[in-house]
């Protein structure tokens, strides 16, 4: 599930709340007019009840939890840019952090310019692992503070990573101390460990409420890719007449001779053979 939004001039104001601010909230009428400019006629279900119902022309159907999981994220997303005018706008994408290396769980990430809008604009993403979801709501807070540390030396171009995007340097140490987080070290990522600190808490109140109340469900982890029921095999070093060598897996050598195009003899382990 992705979501998006953008402000109208980088910061919300609270007296316009529900209208240019956020457009999702808006509820279209069901006989707005389409493009041929013909009435468009109401939508009618059927409903778990039996009966029919208008969409649009009473109350919408109850959200989902990925849709309260969204408008949660979006809002919070929303306050941080109220307390930090020059992050950017973005697309915020809920996703898997399992199957990579070792060791690792991917909680989130930034990726600047991923996303084109039909006007033309590029939207940068983040991402919030799903299977991060259980840590809370203020784990989840923490992620996007930490992205957001990176949205915005991106949007102030400052190269806050290096060694493949991988390394936290000091330069994003110092853009997410700037966003109130708690900074430390993750070898090898360098100062990648970033916490929410008690006054952060009180900030963002608000979002930390709406995330308790949408985070009832997270993402299972997944073996690492490419990992799962595979196992090392064994290999002998083999001779022909030439001779000739190469290092042969043992089930190839149990099955049939493997003959050698220019002496033509079979290839056999070289243990113990002279010469």
């Amino acid at each position: 599930m992705a979501l998006g939004y953008r402000s109208t001039n980088g910061r919300s104001d609270p007296g316009r709340r529900g209208q240019d601010r956020d457009s999702a909230r808006i509820n279209p009428s069901p006989m707005a007019l389409p493009g041929a400019g013909r009435l468009r006629p109401p939508i009618r279900v059927l409903d778990h009840t039996g009966k029919y119902r208008v969409l649009g022309a009473s109350n919408p159907p109850a959200q989902g939890p990925m849709q309260r999981l969204a408008a949660a994220l979006e809002l919070a997303w929303r306050v941080i840019q109220e307390h930090h005018a020059e992050i950017p706008d973005v697309v915020v994408t809920v996703g898997t952090g399992s199957g990579h290396r070792a060791g690792v769980r991917k909680l989130g990430h930034f990726a600047a310019g991923r996303w084109r809008r039909a006007d033309g604009d590029a939207w940068s993403e983040i991402l919030v692992a799903g299977e991060g979801l259980d840590r809370g709501p203020e784990g989840v807070l923490a992620t996007l503070l930490h992205e957001a540390a990176h949205a915005l030396a991106f949007a102030r171009r400052v190269r806050d990573t290096s060694k493949n995007d991988r390394y936290h340097n000091r330069r994003f140490a110092k853009v997410a101390t700037e966003l109130g987080l708690q900074v430390g070290m993750l070898p090898p990522y360098g100062f990648a460990a970033t916490h929410l600190t008690p006054a952060v808490g009180r900030r963002y109140a608000v979002a930390l409420r709406e995330l308790d109340e949408a985070l009832v469900l997270w993402r299972q982890a997944e073996p690492r890719a490419g990992r799962a029921g595979c196992q090392r095999r064994s290999s002998t070093t083999c001779r022909c007449a030439c001779p000739r060598r190469l290092r042969l897996p043992d089930t190839a050598i149990s099955e049939a001779p493997i003959i050698c195009g220019r002496c033509g003899e079979p290839f056999l382990p070289a243990v113990g053979r002279s010469g």
